[in-house]
């Protein structure tokens, strides 16, 4: 199999997930958010995704979606156990 690719699909504004041969296409959320910023972890079986000024992590099998603060994802760390961020205290 290819690796996922998951993407903000501007058309519907929803986050999706597709293999990266096009295959496999289906959608992770939805509702009506205001989705962006979609960012997957190293070991594929979750990503951060934006909506307004939230941060949730959602895993991709389940769909799980957990707020995790008010912030700005920056990356993961290799192992897919950290992830590091810019956090709003205020």
């Amino acid at each position: 199999p290819t690796d996922p690719l998951v993407f903000l699909n501007t058309k519907t504004r929803q986050v999706e997930t597709q293999r990266a041969d096009g295959t496999g296409k289906k959608s992770l959320t939805e509702d009506g958010g205001q989705y962006y910023n979609p960012l997957l972890s190293p070991d594929q079986t979750m990503f951060i995704i934006q909506e307004g000024s939230n941060m949730f992590l959602m895993r991709l099998k389940t769909k799980e979606k957990q707020d995790i603060g008010t912030g700005i994802a920056s990356c993961w760390s290799p192992n897919s156990k950290n992830l590091y961020f810019f956090l709003n205290l205020v």
